[in-house]
């Protein structure tokens, strides 16, 4: 039986032992870019405040289409026009269908919640093929579905989308108060950003909490005999009560942000089909306090928390009626490809208080970034936000959790995303001598989305209390938000145009690879090209005396033994060009293999092309930063050694990818990276090869092997 071979690098991998055909399929960690915008269009340095500009769609966008017809671009965004090579961001912000019957019925047709079909979260990237002016209009796009759209976008009623230009930057630092635009119901809550090379993450916070989806608006309202008690759903034209949050199914007439602590809305119109008022949760929203005295509103029931990745939790009963009529939670089912804004919580019933109390909490923003890689620590924040704590009325719910979605070539580390359900306000607290009034639902945790490394956080939020409540109820019927989800993505299976990651080479002047050709380029496996920025180095590793058998009969699938110890010091030898014409200092960024767990890296000093000692610096995870700054002057060389340790269990005839980066401190921009492609149970064949053992029976020409045959 014959031998598939896969060359790399001018290198032969082949099995240390064969008992069938095997066929080494080695994984691609940079994709051949299908779609490439301008990276590193916007350069580098700090970046902070707004710096996406949005703008809403004014038309429905067929799948296919290569135009979109756009509004004006929102207040208070960046304000950049769109310009061709630009990345644009295409994102279904609502467009869920609901049963609107005033019954259990309502949203998905059977609990009250949710809706019967939804297309929002749905996203894309491509690239613009035009300009287009802040003031709106038709911009040709190019996408990656025979250069047109992969998904339609629609518009009107209660479905909207946008289009977000996405900087693309080089290698940025992020500064204090990088956010998105809050929601404003046409645009805005998603914050994108771009790298080309590693983004140095500062230690800062990005945070986007209650910058998405708004909380209904509190409404005191005194009674409505039309109405009638525990409705589901009712108008804003009867004076009876609480006001369904904002969500994926559309806008209701009132609503509150907990980000500008403001409300807005008037009349008696509805956003919702079959009214904005009841417990009736549309989509992701939070249902209204529903009251069970509709003649006076005077039960004051709690809101529903919103719902992302987790279902919001449901409000608090009734007042003297003592009645389960509290607002029901959103619901949503997010995917890699669907992400969406955290619902807004509901209102409670309110017939007291006055001014913004009873109102429900607005929920998470979204904040989707593809990278090369980060340096230095890094938070996101994209938690739900509380509404306004009543006097002696129902509490709002809780705003959900956002969504983060982060890629890059390899696992990133000192990232953490923070997406949870605000807590549902408390209702008559310290009122001694009144009966219990319902707090609020505590809002569903959020989405993590990302491609291999992120420590996640998405709790669901607390049900708020009530002193009036008798021990040990004190939510008196409310709910506590249900957990998030935290989703993996790679970074090639992104929706759309590629990312500056995958589609530019290093910008800089210092170039790392193989010992003896750091500037290589070609073909690493005969397809697929490589660039200077994404060169591979191959380190095949076993225990003394281990004998890697492959037992597998299909071909492709191999199948070795595991490693019943630690494969430790697994030494790689890298080569470090400086190209520049003036000197430079360099520290280096190593990432060791993110799966299995319980990888380790540091990075060591050459000693005349041997190990040599450990350069200081910082572990944090599968990472090792260096601390101290190699000098390499202009036109020179540096040798620089990463050592990986892995874990135990380790399964044989297998490949790992890990990261090693060189980065100049003077200029961030100035970086570039190699791959470390770890075999368990290959070795490198560069010339050639002794058959030991041929494992064939007579008749095979010299030369062969056969099943079970040894090559040295």
């Amino acid at each position: 039986m014959g031998q598939a071979v896969t060359r790399r690098l001018g290198a032969t991998l082949v099995a240390l032992a064969m008992t069938a055909t095997l066929v080494v399929a080695v994984r691609e960690p940079a994709r051949a870019a299908a779609l490439c915008a301008t990276p590193g269009r916007d350069g580098s340095g700090t970046i902070t405040g707004v710096v996406n500009t949005y703008f809403p769609g004014s038309a429905n966008a067929a799948a296919g289409a290569t135009s979109i017809t756009l509004g004006a671009h929102a207040a208070g965004d960046a304000n950049v026009a769109i310009a061709t090579g630009d990345l644009l961001l295409v994102i279904q912000m609502q467009g869920a269908t609901i049963n609107s019957t005033n019954s259990s019925s309502y949203g998905d047709g059977t609990t009250g919640s949710g809706s019967t079909s939804s297309t929002a979260g749905t996203y894309e990237y491509v690239v613009a093929n035009g300009n287009l002016a802040t003031t709106g209009g038709a911009v040709a796009i190019k996408g990656t579905n025979a250069n047109g759209l992969i998904n339609a976008y629609t518009t009107g009623g209660g479905a909207r989308f946008q289009v977000i230009r996405v900087p693309q930057y080089a290698a940025p630092t992020i500064g204090a108060a990088l956010v998105a635009l809050a929601w404003n119901g046409t645009a805005g809550g998603v914050l994108a950003i771009d790298s080309q090379n590693l983004l140095f993450g500062n230690g800062s916070t990005i945070s986007v909490d209650g910058r998405g989806f708004r909380g209904g608006g509190a409404r005191q309202l005194t009674g409505d005999a039309t109405a009638a008690n525990g409705d589901w759903a009712s108008s804003n034209a009867k004076n009876a009560h609480g006001q369904k949050g904002e969500g994926i199914a559309g806008t209701p007439t009132y609503v509150y942000s907990s980000v500008t602590a403001t409300e807005s809305g008037a009349g008696t119109a509805d956003g919702y089909p079959g009214g904005d008022m009841g417990r009736g949760a549309p989509g992701n929203a939070g249902g209204g306090g529903a009251d069970s005295d509709i003649s006076l509103n005077q039960e004051n029931s709690g809101g529903g928390g919103g719902g992302n990745g987790g279902a919001g939790g449901i409000g608090g009963k009734t007042w003297n009626g003592n009645q389960p009529y509290g607002g029901h939670g959103g619901t949503f089912a997010p995917s890699q490809t669907k992400l969406v804004m955290g619902g807004g919580g509901g209102a409670g019933s309110r017939n007291n208080s006055t001014g913004l109390m009873s109102s429900g909490g607005s929920g998470g923003g979204v904040v989707m970034m593809r990278l090369a890689g980060v340096t230095g620590a890094l938070t996101i924040n994209a938690n739900g936000m509380m509404g306004v704590n009543p006097n002696n009325d129902g509490g709002g719910g809780g705003g959900a959790g956002g969504s983060g979605m982060l890629t890059a070539p390899s696992n990133f580390a000192g990232v953490s995303v923070n997406a949870s359900g605000a807590n549902g306000t408390d209702a008559d607290v310290l009122n001694a001598g009144n009966a219990a009034h319902g707090p609020g639902g505590g809002g569903g945790g959020g989405v993590s989305v990302d491609s291999g490394g992120i420590a996640a956080t998405v709790n669901g939020g607390a049900a708020g209390v009530t002193d009036g409540s008798p021990m040990p109820d004190a939510h008196y019927g409310a709910a506590a938000g249900a957990a998030g989800q935290t989703l993996g993505l790679n970074y090639v299976n992104v929706p759309g145009a590629s990312s500056g990651a995958e589609c530019g080479s290093s910008s800089g002047t210092v170039f790392i690879g193989p010992v003896g050709v750091p500037l290589a380029t070609g073909s690493y496996d005969g397809n697929v090209n490589t660039t200077n920025n994404n060169d591979f180095v191959e380190k095949s590793f076993a225990p003394p005396a281990f004998n890697a058998i492959n037992s597998s009969t299909v071909v492709g699938s191999p199948n070795g033994n595991t490693y019943g110890a630690a494969v430790t010091g697994i030494a790689v030898r890298h080569q470090v060009r400086n190209t520049a014409g003036a000197a430079g200092n360099f520290v280096y960024y190593a990432q060791a293999p993110g799966s299995p767990g319980a990888w380790t890296v540091a990075v060591y000093n050459d000693n005349a092309g041997a190990l040599g000692t450990q350069i200081a610096g910082t572990a944090s995870g599968n990472s090792y930063t260096t601390s101290a700054a190699v000098a390499i002057p202009a036109g020179g060389n540096a040798f620089v050694w990463t050592v990986y340790s892995a874990p135990t269990g380790l399964q044989a005839f297998n490949r790992f990818d890990a990261l090693l980066a060189v980065i100049d401190t003077a200029t961030l921009s100035n970086n570039n990276e190699v791959h470390d492609e770890l075999y368990s149970g290959y070795v490198v064949q560069t010339k050639s090869y002794t058959i030991t053992s041929t494992g064939c029976s007579g008749g095979v020409p010299a030369g062969t092997w056969c099943p079970g045959g040894i090559l040295k």
